[in-house]
C-alpha cells in the first residue's frame, strides 16, 4: 500500500477542504516516489513552495469554516496550522543550507501531519460539523 493513499475515513465531507487535503496527500506521494527512485533533489524547492502555498490557502479556508460553525477548539487548531507554517519555514532554511536529509525529513513530517492533523484534529472539526448539522435539522423539524 502506498504511503500516501487517501482513505475515505480522512474525508471531512466538506468538498473544498477534502480536495485540498487530497492535494497534500498527492504531494507526499510524489515526494515518496522521488525519494525511492533517488530523484528527490530537483523537486524539493518546488515542493516547499507548494507546501507554503497549501498552508496559506488551505488554512484560510479551514479556519473560515471553523469560524462559521463556531468550532470550540479553533484556537488550538490554528496553533497546529501555525506549526505547519513554521516547519515549512525551517524547510526553506534547510534547503538553503544544503541539508542532505531534507527530503527524508519532509517525508516524515508530511506523514506525521497527515496522521495527526488530518486523521485526528480535522476529524474533530468534522464531528462538530455533523453535530451542528444535526442540531440545525432538529431545530427546523421542531419549527415546522
Amino acid at each position: 500500500m502506498p504511503l500516501f493513499d487517501w482513505r475515505p475515513d480522512y474525508a471531512l465531507d466538506i468538498p473544498r477542504v477534502d480536495d485540498e487535503h487530497r492535494m497534500l496527500f498527492s504531494a507526499g506521494g510524489r515526494l515518496h516516489k522521488a525519494l525511492v527512485t533517488g530523484k528527490s533533489g530537483p523537486m524539493l524547492d518546488a515542493l516547499i513552495d507548494e507546501l507554503a502555498e497549501y498552508g496559506r490557502v488551505h488554512f484560510a479556508h479551514e479556519e473560515q469554516f471553523m469560524a462559521e460553525i463556531r468550532y470550540p477548539r479553533m484556537l488550538a487548531h490554528k496553533i497546529e496550522h501555525q506549526s505547519f507554517i513554521h516547519q515549512v519555514d525551517r524547510f526553506y532554511e534547510a534547503a538553503a543550507a544544503g541539508d542532505r536529509t531534507l527530503a527524508l525529513n519532509m517525508l516524515q513530517f508530511l506523514e506525521r501531519w497527515l496522521v495527526r492533523h488530518i486523521g485526528s484534529s480535522d476529524q474533530r472539526v468534522r464531528n462538530h460539523w455533523r453535530t451542528v448539522q444535526a442540531g440545525t435539522a432538529a431545530s427546523v423539524e421542531r419549527n415546522t
